[in-house]
């Protein structure tokens, strides 16, 4: 056999195996940017929604618009042109997602006037801190003035052997809570 026909299939080989590995690798990294705007996707549309209802809580209540609070928990009011709402945001953490591979996805329920809306796409961290008007930590509804919102959303399917993240915080605080 000629010398420069085997070396050209070697190089030819060599070749096409660095074209193969650079299409797998690209592959995987446009799965990998997909996840993570799915993740995102989801945490904007929770966020918005959660952002709206704690600004608006207590709106044309008047007393007591806070009816419960705990880290996993709120229930307050609010008044619209069709009535008061009661809200309620809910992260069940004892009950997981069955539906997903997440191990840390657990079910978050916004309720408003008994209506629910579960939220089942990977919120695996929901913590609300509420503060009191000097910056203090409280968990008495007539002594909240600002809430501290914290959300983490994961993929609800594994990349490799992690799960793509995003993660929202914000202090809100209501006008209505507001001497």
């Amino acid at each position: 056999m000629n010398l420069g026909i085997i070396t050209s299939f070697i190089v030819g080989a060599l070749l096409l195996l660095s074209l193969v590995a650079w299409s797998a690798r690209v592959s995987q990294n446009s799965s990998l940017v997909t996840m993570n705007q799915i993740t995102k996707q989801y945490l904007e549309s929770v966020s918005t929604t959660i952002n709206s209802d704690l600004r608006n809580l207590g709106q044309g209540v008047g007393a007591e618009p806070i009816v419960s609070a705990d880290s996993n928990r709120i229930v307050f009011r609010y008044a619209t042109t069709s009535g008061t709402q009661t809200v309620t945001w809910f992260w069940n953490l004892s009950e997981p997602q069955t539906s997903t591979t997440n191990p840390n996805d657990f079910l978050l329920t916004r309720t408003v006037n008994e209506t629910n809306t579960e939220i089942r796409f990977g919120v695996s961290r929901f913590n609300l801190t509420y503060f009191d008007e000097n910056g203090a930590e409280t968990l008495t509804p007539a002594n909240i003035r600002r809430i501290r919102a914290e959300i983490l959303v994961q993929s609800t399917e594994p990349y490799g052997i992690e799960y793509a993240r995003s993660f929202w915080e914000a202090d809100i605080t209501p006008r209505a809570l507001q001497n």
